[in-house]
C-alpha cells in the first residue's frame, strides 16, 4: 500500500513509509505514522517536535532517528540513555542500521513493531 496525505495546512505531501504499533502501555494499542524522510523518536511531553513521541521514563528527548527512503528504512541511536534495540541487539550510538518489516524495535523500556508499507 503506498499512499500520499497533504500535510495540514502545507501544499507538500507526504510520502506514507510505514508505522511502528505497540500494545505495552495501552490494551487497545497505539500507533505513530511514519512518513518518507527523518522521522525523530523521543520522549512526549518535552518541547521536543517528534514524528513518535513516546510517553515512557526510560525513553529519552531525542532518543532515536528512524529514515524511510526510497523503500528502506534505517534507525540510529541518538546517544540516548537506556539505549535502541533491534531485535533485542543494542545498537550503537550514532550508527545506522537498516530495518525490516516486523522487526522488533525498543527505546529503552518500550517497545514497538516495524509495519513497513508497501510498495
Amino acid at each position: 500500500m503506498q499512499a500520499t496525505e497533504v500535510a495540514s495546512g502545507a501544499d507538500t505531501q507526504r510520502v506514507l513509509a510505514g508505522f511502528l504499533v505497540s500494545f505495552q502501555e495501552q490494551p487497545n494499542g497505539q500507533h505513530w505514522v511514519l512518513h518518507e524522510g527523518d522521522n525523530l523518536i523521543g520522549r512526549a511531553d518535552t518541547k521536543i517536535d517528534c514524528a513518535v513521541p513516546v510517553a515512557h521514563g526510560t525513553t529519552s528527548t531525542r532518543h532515536a532517528m528512524l529514515r524511510s527512503q526510497d523503500g528502506q528504512m534505517t534507525l540510529a541511536d541518538l546517544g540516548s540513555t537506556n539505549g535502541t534495540y533491534r531485535n533485542n541487539t543494542r545498537l550503537s550510538p550514532e550508527s545506522a542500521i537498516a530495518l525490516n518489516d516486523g522487526d522488533e524495535v525498543r527505546f529503552g523500556g518500550f517497545t514497538v513493531r516495524l509495519m513497513m508499507a508497501k510498495r
